[in-house]
């Protein structure tokens, strides 16, 4: 709606028709202007509704989105629960796997084997016999641990120092400043082969009272599965064992066959044989039905060749020197006979033989003349000699005779 100063102002001077049709056109456009703010309004009113919807789905989305994560967790929450409990699933009243519990009868356990048993250990990833702290091997022998950790170095024994360990609650050993554990095995053959024991029968019991802690320390455990390892493993070297028994069984039917089938070649090639020689007249067929005394005769026959062939080689060996003495022979005498060149070396020799006779007896000579001629020398020699000997002892005479 106009002001009524306005409509005045706008229709001064002009006629009644003029006025109401000037009067109807402010009406009209004031009208349409009214609807117009008032569509706008509305509009205004339905893009606010629409804003905040849109703010309120955003919103809603955002919480629908932290709900179905917080479903997935707690999906996942319950499926590693249920994994727990399954797990769990008839170990309520037993220790959890893997942590050395209370079973029924260790109360019953002696005093000694009980302390004992506090001082083994289970190390991570263990599947063989639980581990030995040198503070057992130190009590066992009654030696100190420092000389116990040293003998086990000098022995070769790996000697731990970590405290990953799952141990008994009442282990004392394991909270002191130096610790120390080693494999089993390498325990009980230092306690077999020490020296610290007094006598043979100390050494006895320290191996039982260890062997009785392993076996109530294992009893304590909670991981079954460390059992199936170990039944796993014995399972193994069984079927280890049976291997290796089957390999030999293998390896002597192989044998016993290859034997089989030599001696089905072997009676193959005797029939054969056997065959070949009636066919040719080697043997009668008396002979070939019993082969066993055609052996001996023809081993016989055969040893009989054997000899004979090996004299008649010795007598060629025996001859071969003769024949090739001979054979020089005639290169060097073509024209002689061995009689005649014997008798002409006897004759030269007996030539010879007198030629030597007479120069025996000329050296007899000589010699004689020598030995002759030596004894004249040496007494020639002897005289003056003797002269001068008998001068000196007739002036030592007369020197003796002046002093007295």
């Amino acid at each position: 709606m106009l002001a009524p100063q306005i409509l005045s102002g706008a229709t001064r001077g002009e006629t009644d028709e003029e006025e109401e049709l000037i009067e109807d056109v402010i009406l009209n456009s004031g009208t349409r202007i009214t609807e117009l703010r008032h569509r706008l309004a509305e509009a205004e009113s339905d893009q606010q509704r629409a804003d905040d919807k849109v703010e309120r789905l955003a919103t809603l989305n955002e919480e629908g989105e932290s709900l179905l994560e917080s479903r997935r967790q707690l999906a996942a929450l319950d499926a590693s629960l249920l994994e727990a409990e399954r797990l769990l699933g008839g170990q309520a009243l037993a220790p959890l796997p893997g942590l050395p519990g209370q079973r029924d009868g260790a109360e019953t356990l002696e005093a000694g084997v009980a302390e004992a048993a506090s001082g083994l250990a289970w190390a991570i990833g263990d599947t063989e016999r639980p581990r030995v702290s040198t503070w057992l091997l130190a009590k066992l022998s009654r030696q100190a641990e420092r000389n116990v950790r040293l003998a086990l170095s000098e022995r070769g024994a790996r000697v731990d120092t970590h405290r990953r360990l799952v141990h008994l609650p009442q282990a004392s050993w394991i909270v002191a400043r130096d610790i120390g554990h080693v494999a089993f095995d390498q325990a009980r053959a230092w306690l077999a082969d020490s020296h610290a024991f007094a006598d043979d029968a100390a050494r006895y019991r320290a191996l039982g009272v260890l062997d009785e802690a392993a076996e109530a320390f294992e009893g304590l455990d909670g991981n079954r599965f460390r059992e199936e390892v170990i039944a796993d493993r014995e399972y193994r070297r069984s079927l280890r064992l049976d291997a290796e028994q089957l390999d030999e069984s293998l390896e002597r039917l192989e044998q016993e066959r290859e034997q089989l089938e030599s001696r089905q070649r072997d009676f193959i090639d005797n029939q054969s044989v056997y065959t070949q020689a009636l066919a040719e007249g080697l043997f009668s067929e008396a002979e070939l039905e019993t082969p066993e005394a055609t052996r001996e005769v023809a081993r016989e026959a055969l040893e009989q060749a054997r000899r004979e062939h090996a004299e008649h080689l010795g007598r060629m060996g025996e001859l071969k020197q003769p024949a090739q003495w001979y054979a020089d022979f005639e290169r060097e005498h073509p024209d002689a006979t061995p009689e005649a060149v014997l008798a002409l070396k006897q004759e030269r020799q007996e030539t010879l033989e007198a030629e030597l006779g007479e120069w025996d007896a000329q050296a007899a000579n000589l010699n004689a003349q020598r030995e002759r001629t030596l004894q004249a020398v040496q007494r020639a020699r002897a005289a003056p000699a003797a002269r001068g000997r008998t001068g000196a002892a007739g002036r030592r005479t007369s020197g003796v005779a002046g002093v007295q």
